[in-house]
C-alpha cells in the first residue's frame, strides 16, 4: 500500500516538474485537470487506507 502511494506521489512530483517546464498559458489549462485527477484518485484510495 505505503510503495504504491509513494510511487503514486513521486510520479505525481515528476508531473508537475514538467508543468513547470510549461509554458504558463499551458499550465492554466493542464493543472486544474491534474488536481481534479488527484482528487478522485485520493477519494477512492483513502476508504482502503482506513
Amino acid at each position: 500500500g505505503d510503495q504504491s502511494l509513494a510511487q503514486y506521489f513521486a510520479s505525481l512530483k515528476s508531473i508537475s516538474e514538467r508543468l513547470k517546464a510549461l509554458r504558463p498559458h499551458v499550465q492554466h489549462v493542464i493543472r486544474p485537470m491534474v488536481n481534479s485527477l488527484w482528487l478522485r484518485n485520493s477519494y477512492r484510495v483513502s476508504p482502503l487506507n482506513m
